[in-house]
């Protein structure tokens, strides 16, 4: 047996230097994933994701991440910027006025 890898990153937005949505920005969501070069982009509740196709080295697994990424940087507003981190904390009032769906985490 082969053993490969892939993954499954969040990533968050901001703008301003404040956490914002991500929801309706970019096709796909966890049921349907939109399919790019390497893997897939979606939205995860108010966050990005990224998928990438399963890889026999640690070459290729990079270069699918970094394959993904790039696309997934072209699809976000220019004034936005991709942030990886653990969590986010989202301004209280911002996060009143999202649509639930954008609240649901899958």
């Amino acid at each position: 047996m082969d053993l490969l890898i892939g993954q499954d990153t969040e990533l968050f937005l901001k703008h301003n230097n404040s956490f914002v949505s991500a929801y309706g920005l970019i096709p796909g969501n966890k049921a349907n994933p939109y399919p790019v070069k390497k893997g897939a982009v979606q939205v995860d509740g108010m966050a990005l994701e990224i998928n990438t196709v399963p890889a026999k080295t640690f070459t290729q697994f990079k270069t699918n991440i970094n394959t993904v990424l790039s696309r997934l940087q072209e699809m976000i507003p220019d004034n936005m910027e991709m942030t990886v981190c653990a969590s986010a904390d989202f301004d209280p009032k911002y996060l009143d006025e999202q649509p639930e769906e954008a609240k649901r985490l899958g």
